[in-house]
């Protein structure tokens, strides 16, 4: 129970810290979150039975905000994430195979920050520690961990905080970005990764924002290219393998507007280079790749609230396997992205991909709305185990019921029917299918 014992008295100590402080005016909030899941055929695609999956998730939070003295902002915030279930010999295994499954309890760190605003009477500001970061709508920079969609995060794959340095400079109509951030510490010299970032924003035109971007991400002797997506995807099978050091570049740039009345539209690219290091090639590995991101969305001027929207987005790929006599690796690697691409086959979208996706949704009464959303995947290049660009369609549809201010039920279902193309990698193309349904809760 040590765990239990250690949030608590974390708790206490915030809430005697900030009562003591009488410049402070405390703001206290968080959320709690019960899932019930069923899952089948969603790892292998084959209805044999040994994928099938029934968990009930129960995620909360619990924040503490300060506004302070000169401008000075401070937030800690703690989530448990847990398995229902009520096997307490497990509460204190750390291990991911305890006697009550996966990590039974998990307490940690959500957020943690200070922020100092206008520093000096300037235009510049300052936000230090562990934070939540999204710039434009998330595509390249909005998710920490964007490798980790287990299944039982099914439907819930939440944005991960950054451990970074943000500053920034606000213009009247522009703000200039500044980022660092420790994306891998090993605590050992030469095995870390680092991501820097420049990011400018301008908005002087009306209706429109118009973002330019520069990143770098910095690793060393990392093996699994552990943040920089999932390289255990059969469908991008362009893995470079063995311990690697190396850089990756991307620039980009990104439009958005509303300048016609309840639609919106957006358009984002991005281009990758660099070289990586690794035992498993001579010499380099030479990196460029290509990523686009298009969509639109039309709101109907009408009680039920109607819309329609259609995103299209485009990852690079490559042929090719890297090996000793190809050098090259033109797979897009989704560096930090918070999207996600199909609730069941969004593990498996880590580059050479075309992505479609209409959707849509409304209001059935003021308490009750309902949605869709259509994905069609193909591969960009034919591989050695995908000989079809044909990979699958999905549909997930959405039914929220707001009971309260306060309180939400929600229902959720779809299915992903496998194409010829993923049938090529996995030897199977069985239907896929889940069912989700909790309560949320706001204070």
């Amino acid at each position: 129970m040590s765990k239990i014992k250690t949030m608590m008295a974390a708790v206490a100590a915030l809430c005697f810290m900030f009562s003591v402080t009488a410049s402070a005016e405390l703001e206290i909030g968080g959320d709690i979150k019960v899932l019930a899941v069923y899952v089948e055929n969603a790892v292998d695609f084959n209805d044999d039975g040994d994928d099938q999956d029934d968990f009930i998730r129960l995620q909360a939070h619990i924040s503490f905000k300060a506004d302070l003295s000169d401008n000075v902002t401070t937030k800690v915030s703690l989530e448990v994430d847990k398995d229902y279930d009520y096997d307490v010999s497990s509460l204190d295994d750390d291990s991911l195979s305890g006697a009550g499954g996966n990590e039974n309890l998990r307490v940690f760190l959500d957020e943690g920050w200070i922020q100092a605003a206008y520093l000096y009477d300037s235009s510049i500001s300052a936000k230090i520690g562990r934070q939540y970061i999204e710039f434009g709508d998330g595509f390249v920079i909005g998710d920490s961990q964007p490798g980790r969609t287990l299944l039982n995060d099914l439907g819930e794959w939440e944005q991960d905080p950054f451990d970074a340095i943000l500053v920034w400079y606000d213009g009247d109509d522009w703000v200039l970005n500044f980022l660092y951030a420790k994306t891998i510490e090993t605590r050992s010299l030469d095995e870390d990764a680092d991501l820097w970032s420049i990011y400018f924003s301008y908005t002087g035109i009306e209706d429109y924002e118009i973002d330019v971007y520069l990143i770098l991400e910095n690793f060393e002797n990392d093996t699994t290219l552990g943040l920089l997506g999932n390289p255990s995807s059969l469908i991008a099978s362009n893995v470079i393998a063995g311990d690697i050091d190396g850089q990756i570049y991307a620039f980009g740039a990104r439009v958005w507007g509303n300048a016609v009345e309840g639609l919106t539209y957006k358009l984002e690219g991005v281009y990758e280079w660099g070289d990586i290091d690794s035992v498993a090639v001579a010499g380099d590995v030479d990196i460029e790749a290509w990523a686009v991101e298009f969509g639109i969305k039309y709101e109907f001027d009408s009680d039920y609230n109607p819309y329609i929207g259609f995103n299209y987005v485009y990852q690079s790929g490559d042929d090719d396997s890297v090996s000793a006599t190809d050098d090259d690796y033109e797979t897009y690697i989704a560096l930090f992205q918070n999207r996600t691409y199909g609730e069941i086959f969004d593990p498996f979208t880590n580059g050479n991909m075309h992505i479609f996706n209409l959707h849509g949704g409304f209001d059935l009464s003021e308490d009750v709305s309902i949605s869709a959303k259509y994905y069609y995947f193909m591969a960009d290049e034919e591989t050695g185990l995908v000989s079809h660009d044909d990979l699958g369609q999905e549909l997930d549809l959405y039914l929220d019921y707001t009971f309260s201010e306060e309180t939400k039920a929600v229902l959720a279902g779809g299915f992903f029917a496998p194409g010829d193309g993923v049938e090529d990698a996995y030897l199977d193309d069985d239907t896929s299918w889940f069912v989700r349904a909790g309560v949320e809760v706001e204070f």
